[in-house]
This record gives C-alpha cells, sequence and structure tokens, in this order.
C-alpha cells in the first residue's frame, strides 16, 4: 500500500483523479444512485483486483458496499471524525487502484463528469447544513435557497476575477484593502468545485439574476461568523460573483453609472463601518445589501431608497457629511421619476390615500428632541424643514433592546460615529467631537432615547 501511495501521490493527474472519484463516491453515497449504476464499483474494483477481462465477479464489490454502510453510519450520526476517517480509507483504495492498474484512469477520466453530475443532483439542503456544521438557524434559509429555484445547477458560477483583477473590483466596491486579502482566500474557497458553499452560492446567484429589479425577495440566512473564513465572507463572495449582472442591469434599464456606482459602493460602506465600530472588517447588514444587488435600493442624492411596490423608504446612511439634501416634494418627486424605471410592479398599491403612495423617510433625525440641541441654521435642522407638513407617523419600536439600545439610538450612533456598538455603555464612553455627537450623547447622558419617526410626502402612482 505504500508504494502505491508513494507512486501514485507523485504524479499531480493521479491525485486530482482520485480526490474527484472520493468526493463523487461521498456525495452519491446516500443516493439511489448508488444502486442503479454499477460502473463506479466495477472500475475501481476492477483495478483492485487487477482484473484481465470484461467479467468480474460480484463478490469483490462488497468492500465498496462495506465501506458505504460505514460512511452512512458516520454521516446519520453527524461523527465527522469517523467521516473523515473513513473518506481516509477511500482515498488509500482509489490510490492503490490507479497504482495497481493505471490503465484505468482513462474509464475514472470519463466517467468522472456523469457521477459528478450525479452527486449535484442530489445533494439536498440537510446535506449541505450537514456537511457545513450549520444549526437549525439555517433551515430556513437554506430550504429557502432549495426550493426556490431548479433541483440542480441551471447556470455556471459567473467568473470571479482573480488577482489584480480582482482587487480592482473590490475597489470599484470600495472594500476596505485591510480586507482585501481575506476576501481573495474566501473567494477561492468558496468557488472551490468540490465546496458545499458552492451548492448555496450558485442557488443564491440564481436568485439574484431571476429576481433582478422585482420586489421578491431573496432568502438570507444569518451571520455566518463561526463558519470560517467561506461563512464570514460568503455574501461578499456572492456579491462580487453578482456585480456584472447588476451593471447590466442598471444598464439596462439606464441608471446613470455614478448612480449605479454610487449604490453598489454601499457593499464596501457596511464593510468599513463593522470595521470602525469592531476593529476588523465583516458584512452584517447583508440583507440590506441584497436589496441594493437585486436593484431595489439606490443611493440617490445621498440618500438610500428602498423601492416597494407601494411605498419608497429612505434612510439616511452614515456616510451622508456634510447632509446637504432638502427632502422636499420636489425631491420626492425626483426619487419617483426615478424609480419608475424599474419593472412595472412599482406603484402598485397605496400607502395614504386612493391612487398615490408615499415616498417616506425613516430616521432617528426626525425625533423631535433633535431640534433642542442644534442651533436653527444647522444641516440637519435645514434637512427636516424640507419635510414641512407632510404626513407623517411617530416611531412603532421604541422597545430598548437587551443591551439598553433603542433602533433609533444605534441609528444615531451609525450615523454620527460610524460605529457599531454592543451596549447603551459602549455608547456612553464614546468622546463627542461634533456639535452632532454633543446632542446624541447629551441626549443618551440625560437617560432618555433616540425614536425613528417617519415622514413623507405622497406622489402619484401613475
Amino acid at each position: 500500500m505504500t508504494s502505491a501511495l508513494d507512486a501514485t501521490d507523485s504524479a499531480p493527474t493521479h491525485a486530482e483523479l482520485v480526490r474527484r472519484t472520493v468526493n463523487a463516491l461521498g456525495r452519491i453515497a446516500h443516493t439511489d444512485d448508488w444502486t442503479k449504476g454499477m460502473s463506479i464499483h466495477y472500475y475501481l474494483t476492477y483495478a483492485l483486483h487487477a482484473g484481465r477481462g470484461a467479467y468480474v465477479v460480484r463478490a469483490p464489490l462488497l468492500w465498496i458496499d462495506e465501506w458505504r454502510r460505514r460512511w452512512m453510519a458516520a454521516r446519520e450520526e453527524g461523527d465527522q471524525a469517523a467521516m473523515a476517517t473513513e473518506k481516509r480509507y477511500l482515498h488509500e483504495q482509489v490510490l492503490a487502484a490507479l497504482g495497481s492498474d493505471p490503465g484505468v484512469q482513462v474509464e475514472l477520466w470519463s466517467r468522472l463528469p456523469r457521477w459528478e453530475e450525479q452527486g449535484r443532483r442530489t445533494l439536498t439542503a440537510s446535506d449541505i447544513r450537514k456537511a457545513l456544521g450549520l444549526g437549525e438557524e439555517f433551515r430556513a434559509w437554506t430550504e429557502g435557497l432549495e426550493a426556490a429555484g431548479p433541483r440542480f445547477d441551471p447556470f455556471p458560477v459567473p467568473g470571479i476575477p482573480e488577482g489584480d483583477e480582482l482587487i480592482a473590483l473590490m475597489e470599484e466596491l470600495r472594500i476596505p484593502r485591510e480586507d482585501h486579502a481575506d476576501i481573495a482566500a474566501a473567494v477561492d474557497a468558496v468557488t472551490d468545485a468540490d465546496s458545499p458553499w458552492l451548492w448555496l452560492l450558485k442557488r443564491t446567484l440564481w436568485l439574484i439574476r431571476s429576481r433582478m429589479g422585482n420586489s421578491l425577495s431573496v432568502p438570507v440566512g444569518p451571520f455566518m461568523s463561526a463558519h470560517g473564513t467561506e461563512g464570514w465572507w460568503f455574501y461578499v463572495v456572492a456579491f462580487l460573483a453578482a456585480a456584472p449582472q447588476v451593471r447590466e442591469f442598471h444598464r439596462s434599464i439606464e441608471v446613470p453609472e455614478e448612480i449605479s456606482a454610487a449604490s453598489l459602493g454601499v457593499l464596501g460602506e457596511k464593510i468599513a463601518l463593522y470595521r470602525t465600530g469592531a476593529g476588523y472588517g465583516a458584512l452584517v447588514q447583508h440583507n440590506f445589501v441584497m436589496g441594493v444587488f437585486c436593484g431595489r435600493i439606490y443611493r440617490l442624492e445621498q440618500l438610500d431608497c428602498v423601492a416597494w411596490n407601494g411605498e419608497v423608504d429612505v434612510y439616511v446612511p452614515h456616510t451622508a457629511h456634510p447632509l446637504t439634501t432638502v427632502p422636499d416634494q420636489a425631491w420626492a418627486d425626483r426619487v419617483h421619476a426615478f424609480l419608475r424605471r424599474l419593472p412595472r410592479e412599482y406603484g402598485k398599491g397605496a400607502q395614504w390615500e386612493q391612487s398615490a403612495f408615499t415616498i417616506r423617510v425613516d430616521s432617528w433625525l426626525l425625533d423631535p428632541s433633535l431640534n433642542h440641541y442644534l442651533p436653527e441654521d444647522h444641516e440637519l435642522r435645514r434637512f427636516l424643514a424640507g419635510l414641512g407638513n407632510s404626513r407623517s407617523r411617530p416611531d412603532r419600536h421604541l422597545t430598548q433592546d437587551q443591551r439598553g439600545l433603542t433602533a433609533g439610538d444605534r441609528e444615531a450612533i451609525q450615523y454620527t460615529f460610524g460605529r457599531y456598538l454592543g451596549d447603551l455603555s459602549d455608547a456612553l464612553s464614546l468622546t463627542a467631537e461634533t456639535d452632532v455627537q454633543h446632542a446624541v450623547l447629551t441626549h443618551l447622558r440625560a437617560g432618555h432615547h433616540w425614536t425613528r419617526p417617519a415622514a413623507g410626502h405622497s406622489v402619484l402612482a401613475d
């Protein structure tokens, strides 16, 4: 056995063949394809027993069926160590087969594509969760990906550039340079042909492409911080892969280049915001960024506009300094005129009156307490004045979270300090330098909390 291992490992083509054969066997071991197609058993057994004719006694095939029994038992028990042991055993057996009869390589190379396709077709959301060690909190997401698209790969993974071209793409999307190396490593790992992450990536990309511009949501999973580089940066890899299709969609509906670039740049801004607060990069607002890459969120006149069918929600990003936009009726009409280029479903429904819907600003900036801390000519008070007497509603989410902060508190800190914070004590420990930062902290230190009211202008839904 040792000589066979050494001899085969010295040939890169043998090593690649062995790796792909072992992975194909592991993927189809638990499916009906195992019993339907005996060719994979035949050729491995033929090689191992140095067969010389077209007939192989069935008895020698028992070795691989016995391996399958052990593999399945370990898989059902979730015993990763036992599965790894069985995979190493199978690897040695395939190496030995190639060593005893190198001619069998021709047959294996010719049949591998079909075996690999069988494996891709039969993988389920449950298989992926087991392979990646994903818990029950990932069930809805993975099953949503499985149910929403075709059962097996309808599209190849869009090519993600390498080297300098990948760096250029990350620069275009404003991803901090400190994170480039880790993201490049994640691209390689997630797009590996044998990686279970590829199952998730392909289905995510298929859904982004199929729902581009419309209001149908794409299933989005939790932040996978405990699942290696691949999990940490999974959605960033997906957005890098989707970027060419998003740009193509933007061109098809005549989105100006500067608006397209600013909108896609939200990806890098969110990563940079997390880095500012935590000291290292991550993307935890991937649900919001998904809306950008599905063509339903745009950066318009400093503001992020989320296009629903019956209304537009507008958010003020932390990068809007100085905030010069005036959210008056003319602004609302311009936003509506831009978004009318979306598919016809945009504009259906009514928010506050028949035949109309609302361009609505949701922000802590609308909290009336802000006026008590800032002079009348301040840019933020001018921003609020633009809303004038537009229809408004109070904040419906006043409850403090388990860490003592309301949604308005967190948004106020993000906007003024560009920081993600853990709890109220973290917020109170900050040092204020600007008048707006002083306003935010003075309000919190007085025992008050920031709210997130909404106000907006109605526009015709023609």
